[in-house]
């Protein structure tokens, strides 16, 4: 599978996808998962350098479903 620019989101896009998703996390929740160096807590990201992350759409697709729990 091929990934897209589209695919790669800034943390900000980030942020608003996880929110359209029903998950509100701010961006600066986002930077502390990352900086705790993803100990499990956030989604999977890349370092493209020390001040630019980007996380790929369907890594935050998968966390979500692992991480929300569907009570009935």
């Amino acid at each position: 599978m091929s990934d897209t620019a589209k695919d790669w989101l800034t943390r900000k896009e980030a942020s608003l996808y996880l929110y359209s998703l029903g998950c509100p996390i701010s961006v600066s929740t986002l930077a502390n998962m990352a900086g705790k160096d993803n100990a499990g807590d956030g989604p999977p990201f890349s370092r493209v350098s020390w001040r630019i992350v980007r996380y790929l759409r369907r890594d935050i697709d998968a966390w979500v479903r692992r991480k929300v729990q569907r009570v009935t």
